[in-house]
This record gives structure tokens, C-alpha cells and sequence, in this order.
């Protein structure tokens, strides 16, 4: 800084003048509480940190495909799991906090998978169609990554009886499938 001293009357002085200017800022403290565990499908939720400033927190997401993060509100858009980062960049007055980091973990919502078919005996079996129960967010068989199957050791020359339908090989990032009979 260059500082020029004039006196009570307003001419300057020719003395060399020293002056230390000293900058003081403040330290902030950030705290962010732990998150809980969800399930695909659950509602969006708050975030809460504060710092000792009073300055806003921002939040970002490690994991795009997890959670979303827009202003203190997530909103869950898959199963897995993502960092949450909650930080405070500072100002002329405080200096940034240390951020602190939150695992969020999303595990995957339960999705019920059944088949049942009659048939004539002599007839060939049925198309096995698969009905499901539990999707999320307004979703359908389409989202399903790997779609089961569904298989039966009835043939046409089956005597009359019940045959059970198994229901295998489905998987998918965001739901668990469950298969009844």
C-alpha cells in the first residue's frame, strides 16, 4: 500500500512514513449433520449444515446417478451411494471452512415379481407373462435392466395338475426383485 500523510492543515508532509496495515479474518467453523440411509423411490429431503459465520452452505454431489443436489434439497434419482459435500468458500471476513464430507447411501427399493397361466391340457403353454408390484416414481417393466424369465416344467403332454412358474434372471441398478410363485 502506498500511504501519503498530510497534516491538520491538508499539506503533505515530506517525512517518510511507515505504516503496518494489518488484515484480520476471522475463522469459520462448518458442521453438517450425518445423513440417514434411503431406499430408491423416497422423497427428496433437507440438508442441514451451518457454519459458525452465518454464511450460506453450498452441497454438492459425488454421484449424479445417486442424488441430485439443488440449493439444501436432494432429491434421490438411483440406488448406490454418493459423497454429499457441504462448504462454505468465505469472504472478506471469514475464511473458508473445511468442508465435511456425508455418505449418503440409497438402497434399492423392493420390486414383487409373479406369473400365473391355465392351459388346456393338450394345448401348448401359454405366453408366461410376468406382473409386477412395487415400482417407484411412476415406473414400468421398461426401466428394468435385465428383465427375468419365467419357466415352467409343464409341456403339452403334461397330465392335468399345478405346475409351479418360476420366475428367474432379472436384475436392475435400482430395484431388488422379489419372486413369488
Amino acid at each position: 500500500y502506498t500511504v501519503t500523510g498530510t497534516n491538520i492543515y491538508g499539506c503533505q508532509s515530506s517525512d517518510a512514513v511507515s505504516v503496518k496495515i494489518k488484515s484480520t479474518i476471522s475463522t469459520q467453523t462448518l458442521s453438517f449433520d450425518s445423513l440417514s440411509t434411503y431406499t430408491y423411490g423416497d422423497a427428496g429431503f433437507k440438508l442441514k449444515a451451518s457454519v459458525s459465520s452465518g454464511l450460506p452452505v453450498t452441497y454438492t454431489s459425488s454421484n449424479t446417478a445417486v442424488a441430485i443436489v439443488s440449493g439444501d434439497t436432494i432429491t434421490i434419482v438411483g440406488a448406490g451411494t454418493t459423497n454429499i459435500t457441504a462448504s462454505q468458500s468465505g469472504n472478506s471476513s471469514y475464511q473458508a471452512a473445511t468442508p465435511v464430507v456425508r455418505t449418503l447411501i440409497v438402497n434399492k427399493a423392493t420390486l414383487t415379481a409373479t406369473s400365473n397361466a391355465n392351459k388346456v391340457y393338450g394345448d401348448a403353454n401359454p405366453i408366461l407373462n410376468i406382473t409386477y408390484s412395487g415400482f417407484k416414481n411412476n415406473e414400468t417393466a421398461s426401466v428394468i435392466d435385465t428383465l427375468p424369465i419365467a419357466t415352467t416344467l409343464a409341456t403339452m403332454s403334461s397330465s392335468v395338475g399345478t405346475y409351479v412358474i418360476t420366475v428367474t434372471g432379472g436384475d436392475d441398478n435400482n430395484y431388488l426383485i422379489n419372486y413369488l410363485p
